[in-house]
């Protein structure tokens, strides 16, 4: 919850977003998918071309996997939301999976791979 002070400046302490900033988490689909690989992607890369936001995501790459691990486990277990947690090893594999990645991910990236397509 501490960590999640980082991510409320845009998506608001209720999780419910902002228009034209940022999205809600509550019923978010990257934050609620079975698998939480998309959503630790966009913490560590930062998201872009979400529709209906211009602001793309910053990274958040410098926090630790048991932050990120955290943060995530808080957003999918609160605003209605009931999805898994998040294991911080489930972060460290994503991060070296991911590591010489520059850009900001977008939903198609991640449909593609992460296998959540719509």
């Amino acid at each position: 919850k501490v960590t999640y002070g980082l991510c409320a400046a845009c998506h608001q302490p209720d999780g419910l977003g902002r228009p034209d900033l940022a999205p809600s988490f509550k019923e978010g689909r990257w934050a609620n998918a079975v698998s939480p690989e998309a959503a630790i992607r966009i913490v560590l890369n930062g998201k872009q071309g979400t529709p209906g936001f211009a602001a793309p995501m910053a990274p958040l790459a410098g926090l630790s996997d048991e932050q990120i691990a955290g943060v995530l486990t808080f957003v999918r277990r609160s605003f209605g939301n009931n999805a898994s947690a998040v294991d911080p090893g489930a972060v460290e594999r994503a991060r070296r999976r991911v590591v010489l990645r520059a850009s900001p991910w977008t939903d198609a990236e991640l449909a593609v791979s992460t296998g959540e397509n719509d």
